[in-house]
């Protein structure tokens, strides 16, 4: 095992310089199903309730489309459901 010490502002970016840049294209579409699933079983349910009390998701959504996701309570809602690269 290899143990490396140092002052992560100067050591992240030497490391970083050392990669190839890589997309894994491939791999992150292997998520859309997933993502897509989520949005209509878990998302629109918490956006879009049909009954009962007012829910976290159902706030934040109105607050975000009001502010035009401006809003700082708002922020993970900027992410589009499908757009699982943005979040890398």
């Amino acid at each position: 095992m290899s143990l490396f010490l140092g002052d992560c502002k100067q050591s992240l970016p030497a490391i970083t310089a050392l990669l190839n840049k890589a997309e894994h294209k491939e791999w992150i579409a292997s998520f859309n199903e997933y993502a897509e699933q989520e949005q209509q079983r878990v998302i629109e349910k918490d956006i879009h309730p049909t009954e009962g009390p007012l829910l976290m998701g159902e706030v934040t959504h109105v607050v975000s489309e009001a502010t035009h996701g401006k809003s700082d309570s708002c922020k993970r809602c900027r992410t589009e459901p499908n757009d699982i690269e943005s979040l890398l």
